[in-house]
């Protein structure tokens, strides 16, 4: 089998704790160990849970010094970091039937 794409890269996800949100299971279907940060502790932490073992989920609001701290907490738990994705504050998809 394969690796996917993303195989061995470390991704952090702003905004990926909403079930809508598929971006976070494609990252790590594709290989990726996926760093969730978003508002809401409780959410996120289920979030990567579902994802598996070895991602991450954690809460952090989105002053400057809160970036920073999940930024180091990402880098001190996997070593690095190969991608950056903010989504946060984005709205869910809208479908519209015409």
């Amino acid at each position: 089998m394969n690796p996917g794409a993303l195989h061995d890269k470390i991704i952090f996800l702003t905004g990926g704790s909403t079930e809508w949100m598929g971006l976070r299971r494609r990252y790590a279907r594709e290989g990726a160990k996926v760093a969730l940060v978003a508002r809401d502790k409780d959410a996120t932490a289920k979030a990567a849970e579902t994802l598996g073992v070895g991602h991450l989920g954690f809460a952090a609001m989105f002053p400057r010094s809160e970036v920073k701290s999940a930024l180091s907490r990402v880098l001190e738990h996997y070593g690095r970091l190969d991608a950056i994705h903010n989504n946060a504050g984005m709205p869910p998809p809208v479908h519209h039937s015409i």
